[in-house]
């Protein structure tokens, strides 16, 4: 009984959580939205795009850059005006909407989430073992008397 749930979180604790590859915005720009700095959540392929105004247009690529996790990465105001930032790049930004895309690299464990699911992992072999426990002595009790 108990092998199974060892098992568990073991393979769980092993295997961890991959950081998903879909393309996912990490940073935006725009009269709404101001500069923000922020550090690149992994490593991966980080995509620069000018939105279009119009929402069925479509956006344009203006910069790509490979970052590792923790490089600086969004947009900055300098004096000569907004840049983009992707580590020790800098673009200049005329008006206009802007998003970074991040697309991350295959094979990254995101610890955070590992750590979620190993903690549901015991809490449910917890209630599960104490059902099964509690059923036991109910039924050793009733064959007791």
């Amino acid at each position: 009984m108990i092998r199974p749930i060892v098992i568990g979180f073991m393979c769980a604790a092993l295997i961890g959580c991959q950081v998903s590859t879909a393309p996912t915005s990490v940073s935006q720009f725009d009269r709404h939205h101001g500069v923000g700095m922020l550090r690149a959540p992994w490593n991966g392929q980080y995509t620069l795009y000018r939105l279009p105004s119009d929402p069925k247009g479509q956006r344009t690529v203006i910069q790509t850059a490979r970052l590792r996790k923790n490089d600086p990465l969004g947009f900055r105001q300098r004096e000569a005006g907004p840049v983009a930032v992707a580590g020790e790049l800098e673009v200049p930004l005329p008006d206009g909407r802007y998003q970074w895309i991040m697309q991350a690299d295959k094979g990254q464990t995101n610890w955070l989430a590992t750590t979620g699911l190993v903690a549901l992992i015991g809490v449910v072999a917890a209630g599960i073992l104490y059902t099964v426990l509690v059923v036991s002595v109910n039924e050793s009790l009733k064959n007791w008397h």
